[in-house]
């Protein structure tokens, strides 16, 4: 496979800017060809339903009670996806949950296996629709040492193509592989604390 220069790279980068203005309407008529969703609930400009649960100073609690603005993709009872405003690429999705769990360890199984459902259906979409995606990532930072920024639960659909410039940095013990004895013994603590 020949590696592409930088013309075709630049190209890319363009052709992503140009679709990043309709990004929002041909990713909701992804989904709604893709999955069985109402589509009266997925119309470009939607405020979203008001939260369940609602915390002071989240600023995904105000965009689920209409007091912050967002670019809805999809929202039903459990969940609601829109676009990040600091994207890593066009067509970078935020998937939360309508309930506010600062963490992981405060969602609900259930919603957290519907999150990632809904994500699957998203990242369907991005990769049909014409937003640059060769590929996806998805990620969930849990706790500030992971990176979590924002204290609600939140799951990154990242849309990713060649030279995008993303990444994550590995440690530098990363390529000294364990033992298989050190693998079984944290396989065994970690079991014993389910």
């Amino acid at each position: 496979m020949q590696s592409k220069t930088m013309v075709e790279i630049a190209s890319q980068r363009t052709l992503a800017k140009t679709f990043q203005g309709c990004l929002t309407k041909n990713i909701l008529n992804e989904i709604s060809r893709v999955s069985s969703i109402n589509k009266s609930a997925l119309r470009y400009g939607v405020t979203p339903k008001k939260a369940a649960y609602k915390m002071k100073n989240c600023i995904f609690c105000d965009i689920l009670s209409g007091s912050q603005p967002c670019s809805l993709v999809y929202q039903d009872h459990v969940c609601t996806a829109f676009m990040d405003i600091q994207p890593v690429n066009p067509g970078h999705l935020l998937i939360i949950p309508n309930k506010h769990a600062s963490n992981l360890n405060e969602l609900e199984e259930n919603t957290g296996g519907h999150i990632f459902q809904v994500a699957q259906r998203l990242a369907a979409a991005l990769r049909k629709s014409p937003v640059l995606c060769e590929g996806i990532n998805l990620f969930l930072a849990d706790g500030a040492v992971a990176g979590q920024e924002v204290f609600h639960v939140h799951l990154h659909v990242l849309p990713r193509f060649r030279s995008d410039g993303f990444g994550f940095k590995f440690g530098p013990e990363y390529f000294n592989l364990p033992k298989r004895s050190e693998l079984d013994d944290i396989a065994r603590v970690i079991r014993e604390s389910i």
